[in-house]
């Protein structure tokens, strides 16, 4: 391990991203097959701003440890916990309940980490675009693709084009907060900044946006970790 660096992580990225969460846990991920001199460099240029990271993090509490799908384990979903149950046969592998929480195929349990992904992606889409179906008529606004990703710090973005992103962690929180959110972006594709004239559009589509937009920034930090 690099001197400095708590977690090193290579992935098909192209370029060197530096973490420190909190707890003060340093993460540093970086494309595949960089070259170790390469990383010592930023990290070299970067150790003011890594020194100043970790005493404002060490006095947060560390991110809650990521799901280990045993039995009888809490899943988050739409804000609340669900029991999870491991069973000989699920079909999809995993599957979400109602009134039951969630069912775990015993022989796929160490596929959990990407089933429980996958469960959380196609939430977020299928809610989102629920969601945009709805308001886009009332603020007759128009929008390009949808696309759902796994953003560790943004909830949401909109292109130049009005192509709207969502990360999946959204189907972690409660609903009024995804909603929130994808009435946020589908705003931008109106006015591309966060000016009075943005939010005067927010309110009059969500008048109680403010309550889902504090709980985001309350709580998105301590949200298990889903994904790399």
């Amino acid at each position: 391990m690099i001197d400095g660096i708590d977690e090193l992580i290579y992935s098909k990225r192209k370029c060197l991203t530096l973490t420190v969460v909190p707890g003060g846990k340093t993460v540093l991920r970086v494309p595949l097959k960089t070259k170790e001199a390469l990383i010592e460099a930023f990290l070299k240029a970067h150790e003011v701003w890594i020194v100043r990271a970790r005493q404002r993090m060490a006095s947060l509490p560390p991110p809650p440890a990521p799901y280990q799908f045993a039995h009888g384990e809490q899943l988050l979903y739409l804000g609340k916990l669900y029991p999870l149950a491991v069973v000989e046969k699920q079909p999809g592998g995993l599957a979400f309940l109602a009134g039951q929480g969630f069912k775990l195929e015993r022989q796929r349990r160490p596929e959990g980490p990407k089933l429980f992904e996958r469960f959380l992606r196609e939430e977020t889409r299928r809610l989102c675009q629920a969601y945009l179906a709805h308001y886009a008529p009332l603020l007759g606004a128009q929008y390009g693709l949808v696309r759902i990703n796994n953003a560790k710090t943004r909830w949401g973005s909109c292109s130049a084009k009005n192509a709207l992103n969502f990360s999946l962690r959204l189907a972690l929180t409660p609903l009024a907060c995804l909603e929130y959110v994808a009435v946020h972006e589908l705003c931008h594709t109106r006015c591309h900044h966060h000016g009075p004239a943005f939010w005067n559009l927010v309110e009059e589509l969500l008048p109680n946006f403010r309550e889902p937009r504090a709980w985001l920034k309350k709580h998105g930090g301590s949200l298990p970790p889903i994904g790399e």
